[in-house]
């Protein structure tokens, strides 16, 4: 075990110059919390074990009677014997006697081999890019935890080297609502400000991008401002989620939507999305029984979701005229694990009734798929490949009718310590065609515009660096 640690190490030390940003999502205050280590839930985290998913599922609350897991001395706020005098007294509740925050800290650089690649900084002088100017780009502080067996919380916010900062979530979960009648962990209402629940998994479940769900934006493919990512942005949300005999998983929400930023009169469109989920064998959804292994990361099971987002965003389109913009996302979702094995697979489709100045409707289609295998606890390789094709219909824009994108992303992750991440990832792009505004709007995004004919490139070469404590 010593030489696969120091061989681990070795390879952390190789590769450690290749650091990218991105959005980490550990909070420590839970192992603070609990008294137990990160992988107790994660992998390589953000990237949950078959418990941290129930543990999240459950409104960070362990399965069963969450208050025999808790480890750490509570405050109370109000005597017990308030509950009977209500509503002439204001109902106690508790908070941990210490803050339940955590702190994380990211940085970049990135090797972009092609040379006069536009949209990137190598443009002007036609050299492949290379820079270190953000190795330290933002911090972040997470909160998270219980107020009690029935009220969750959690909240994230960033601030950057330009000195500004952004609140990307804050939320509470009111948790098993109606238990008394249908039992727990089945309804439960999120209010505030978070990204939708659109499966049975959560959103940052790939070991190689930000995104399970690849973020698809057609608008800016074909010149928009600023439309909506569907199902991806962190929005203000009421949402209604839940599990059902401990297989079943469900969402239904509605959200503020998003509009373009030349926009000061048009705010009040509204999003709403909903999906399905029904897992087989394994660990239960909720954690309650179920097949187990002693190894947390392992599972076998078969998870199958459908989902579907509606949104009307306004927006400054290709011709600088803002537009509403009606759009409908739907696809489905199967992820499959054996033992240390894990395959995701999924596809959508996604249609704008007015994502440019033609008035022509356009949809894409949109296909991936994830292999990872974690080899040892500390060395978790995966491969990820996600293809797009635009139904340019006959939208006069369109140089290329129906241009398509594939891409391959070969990578591996380092659990260098619990709480610290390095990840690697490799970018093979197969463009036929180019839409009007680039390839920058599909899939994970970063991704520099193809040329407008068929080529094959080596993209880049991106590094991911994670810790919190």
């Amino acid at each position: 075990m010593q030489k696969r640690t120091m061989f681990g190490a070795a390879l952390a030390a190789i590769f450690a110059p290749f650091l990218f940003s991105g959005t980490a999502q550990a909070i420590p205050a839970f192992a603070r919390k609990y008294h137990t280590s990160c992988t107790t839930c994660h992998t390589a985290w953000p990237v949950l074990t078959p418990f941290g998913e129930a543990f999240r599922r459950n409104g960070f609350r362990f399965p069963g009677n969450d208050k025999d897991a808790i480890n750490q001395d509570m405050i109370k706020l109000g005597a017990p014997a308030y509950k009977k005098v209500f509503p002439n007294a204001v109902w106690p509740d508790e908070i941990p006697d210490s803050i339940p925050i955590a702190l994380g800290f990211i940085g970049k650089a990135v090797y972009d081999p092609q040379a006069n690649t536009a949209g990137t900084a190598n443009a002007v002088d036609n050299q492949p890019y290379f820079t270190l100017n953000h190795l330290f780009a933002s911090a972040h502080i997470w909160a998270g935890g219980t107020f009690n067996n029935s009220l969750s919380f959690f909240g994230e916010v960033t601030f950057d080297t330009s000195g500004s900062f952004q609140l990307e979530r804050g939320y509470l979960i009111f948790n098993d609502l109606l238990s008394e009648a249908v039992g727990p962990y089945v309804f439960n209402l999120l209010v505030g400000r978070n990204f939708p629940t659109m499966s049975s998994f959560d959103g940052h479940s790939s070991y190689l991008v930000d995104s399970y769900i690849p973020e698809v934006n057609l608008p800016g493919m074909v010149g928009g401002d600023n439309a909506a990512t569907l199902g991806m942005d962190e929005l203000d949300t009421l949402e209604l989620n839940g599990t059902a005999a401990g297989r079943f998983s469900y969402s239904l929400g509605i959200n503020s939507g998003q509009n373009g930023p030349s926009v000061t009169t048009n705010n009040g469109s509204a999003d709403f999305y909903g999906h399905v989920g029904v897992k087989l064998g394994g660990m239960r959804l909720d954690g309650v029984g179920g097949s187990t292994s002693s190894l947390p990361w392992e599972d076998n099971s078969v998870t199958i979701d459908l989902f579907g987002y509606h949104a009307e965003s306004y927006y400054t389109n290709d011709a600088s005229v803002v537009m509403l913009d009606t759009a409908l996302m739907y696809g489905a979702a199967l992820r499959g694990q054996l033992g240390s094995a894990k395959l995701d697979l999924g596809a959508m489709n996604t249609v704008h009734n007015h994502p440019d100045s033609s008035g022509d409707q356009v949809s894409m289609a949109t296909g991936w798929g994830e292999f990872s295998y974690v080899v040892w606890p500390w060395f978790i390789p995966a491969i990820r490949g996600e293809y797009d094709m635009i139904d340019s219909g006959k939208d006069p824009l369109f140089a290329t009718a129906n241009p398509s994108l594939l891409r391959v992303l070969p990578g591996i992750n380092f659990v260098i310590r619990p709480n610290v991440v390095l990840m690697l990832v490799g970018e093979v792009d197969k463009a036929d065609g180019v839409p009007p505004g680039g390839w920058s709007g599909a899939g994970a995004g970063g991704i520099a515009p193809q040329p407008a004919k068929t080529a094959t490139e080596f993209e880049r070469v991106m590094g991911k660096l994670k810790y919190a404590f």
